[in-house]
């Protein structure tokens, strides 16, 4: 875990011009029903390494849509470790935040030190599943031009005691004007608070409140306003929290701004088709749906006997629709209203097709995983292989989720896949992968396999190399050493030298594990030289150091010390040659 230490002193739609917003409906979790949209609060700083790792991380799994929170980067310091933003700061303080990234959920409820991605879920979904107050809440936002907004709260508490809570709204930039430590924006970057203050609602009772924005009149440590924000790049996350019991959040509400919103495109091409016949009462119901402007779509279900058909499902993520075993010989009606996050929907005809005489079961259950469940020290080059067989003798085809250190899993073969083995490539040492398959028949039924794990061998680090050469010499010339190492799996190695005077040769490879290499060095000054050599795998195991010690002396034989006697002694010398 890379952890950085500091030690310093409901949505809507409004384009410009418009006096009236469109209220939007929040997003739902398809995954997993939460009491409330969670929040979530990272702190970060632009000198930390891992927060961009980690701040993409969460980007890439709130715009999956899959999971019920908001989300807002609270970016306190500079590249240089200088303050950035003294709101940010503040609230960094308030929770005694000293290692970036921290992440805080529902205002304390639960918090992650680091880049730990494999604990996100569950401390998202613990949080998302904790009874909270019944609280509801609206929020409107107007652009009003010149970087000001106006920002409506209407919260309703449905409890029968009083409420005493807070409630903030964060400013952000959807993509940031800040840049992490590797030079990537930050998403939903903290501005300002356009509320930032306790509330008191009766019982039964709301509570109503509106402010106006500007962000010419705002501005970051730096001295840098806000007055060049753009309509279409902000995002504003409404957390409401009690004061009274535990002080963690009741409710999270977003908001945006967008201009010249497009709705979606009619879904279309169903499946079954309309007016299709002897169609599997197990079959499920899918369609294809896109949007314009590449919004994330969420989509009302209806579905039924009678035509019209009755509202099942609305507002979910999915492009299909169970509909659990049907009856035989029936006429089903559908239809499918697709929305974008702004409002705006569009509505497909009303499709119908009829179930045949005849009951088909699903396929069985994918078992036997090979690697097995739970295995360890498996081969980076192993295949996936599983068993599955059919009640009725149908021919299958498989969807295989495949993925590294995800317990969920994404799709990477998709109906295609008719015989029950699976070739990933290579994979990564000491990597736990997850997968699972889902079995389809020739009738449109389906059996979802159980998620099974495995974990690929540790890769060893190369042998400490062996240095060879000469142990004496003289200064300024040339003398080279053979090096030479070995890797348990027979990767390619690449060399680190140190000569022992403060130069170095850094990295130089890779080369044929096993395979000498020479090097060469003149040193200028007598002395007695380490040389220190390591050698690294093209897995970045490091082996050990190698030493070896090189002595260069300047005088070596009887006739150089008499040169160096008659050198320190001229007047000696020329009596010497009188004589001769």
């Amino acid at each position: 875990m890379l952890i950085a230490l500091l030690f310093l002193s409901t949505i809507v739609s409004c384009s410009p011009g418009y006096e009236t917003p469109v209220k939007i409906l929040n997003q739902v979790s398809p995954l997993i029903n939460y009491t409330h949209s969670v929040f979530v609060g990272i702190v970060t700083a632009q000198f930390c390494e891992p927060c961009d790792e980690w701040g993409q991380f969460v980007y890439n799994k709130y715009n999956s849509g899959d999971y019920d929170f908001h989300y807002v980067e609270m970016i306190t310091h500079d590249y240089s470790g200088q303050k950035l933003n003294q709101e940010a700061d503040d609230w960094r303080k308030n929770y005694s935040i000293y290692a970036f990234p921290t992440t805080v959920f529902d205002n304390d409820y639960e918090r992650i030190q680091g880049n730990q991605q494999d604990s996100f879920i569950d401390t998202l979904n613990s949080s998302g599943e904790r009874s909270v107050a019944d609280i509801t809440a609206d929020m409107i936002v107007s652009w009003l031009g010149n970087a000001t907004i106006e920002v409506e709260v209407d919260i309703q508490n449905n409890e029968q005691t009083q409420y005493s809570g807070f409630i903030r709204v964060y400013i952000t930039e959807i993509v940031s004007r800040y840049y992490t430590y590797y030079g990537n924006p930050y998403h939903f970057g903290f501005l300002d608070f356009a509320f930032n203050k306790e509330i008191t609602i009766d019982a039964g009772g709301s509570y109503q409140d509106n402010v106006t924005w500007n962000g010419n009149e705002h501005e970051d440590s730096h001295g840098d306003d806000f007055g060049d924000i753009e309509s279409d790049n902000i995002q504003l996350v409404l957390e409401i929290f009690n004061t009274d019991n535990d002080g963690y959040v009741d409710e999270t509400v977003m908001a945006r701004i967008t201009d010249n919103n497009n709705p979606p495109n009619a879904p279309s091409d169903p499946e079954p088709s309309d007016g299709e016949t002897d169609v599997d009462v197990n079959s499920d119901l899918s369609w294809t749906c896109s949007d314009p402007d590449d919004d994330i779509l969420t989509y009302d279900v209806y579905f039924g006997t009678s035509n019209p058909p009755q509202l099942m499902v609305n507002n979910q993520t999915g492009n299909y629709y169970d509909p659990g075993t049907m009856e035989v010989d029936t006429q089903y009606f559908w239809k499918i209203i697709a929305w974008d996050p702004y409002g705006t929907f569009n509505t497909s005809s009303i499709w119908s097709f009829t179930t045949g005489s005849e009951v088909n079961f699903p396929p069985d259950l994918p078992s036997d995983p090979s690697p097995e469940d739970g295995g360890t020290d498996v081969d980076i080059e192993q295949d996936l292989l599983w068993f599955c067989s059919d009640p009725d003798g149908d021919n299958l085809t498989y969807d295989v989720y495949f993925e590294a250190d995800d317990t969920t899993p994404d799709i990477k073969v998709a109906d295609d896949q008719t015989i029950n083995t699976f070739e990933p490539g290579s994979l990564h040492y000491s990597t736990t992968y997850y997968w699972k398959i889902v079995a389809k028949d020739e009738k449109g039924a389906s059996t979802v396999g159980n998620i099974w794990s495995f974990t690929t061998i540790i890769n060893e680090p190369p042998a400490t190399p062996i240095i060879s050469g000469p142990s004496k010499g003289k200064p300024g010339e040339n003398y080279y050493f053979d090096l030479v190492t070995t890797d348990p799996e027979g990767d390619d190695v690449s060399y680190y030298v140190e000569w022992g005077d403060g130069t170095s040769i850094p990295w130089f490879g890779p080369y044929t594990s096993g395979i000498e290499v020479t090097v060469g060095k003149a040193w200028s000054k007598k002395g007695t030289y380490t040389i220190k050599v390591k050698a690294i795998d093209v897995f970045n195991q490091e082996s050990d150091w190698a030493e070896f010690n090189m002595a260069i002396t300047k005088y070596k034989s009887v006739n150089s010390l008499f040169q160096r006697f008659f050198e320190n002694h001229p007047y000696l010398y020329k009596i010497l040659q009188l004589l001769l």
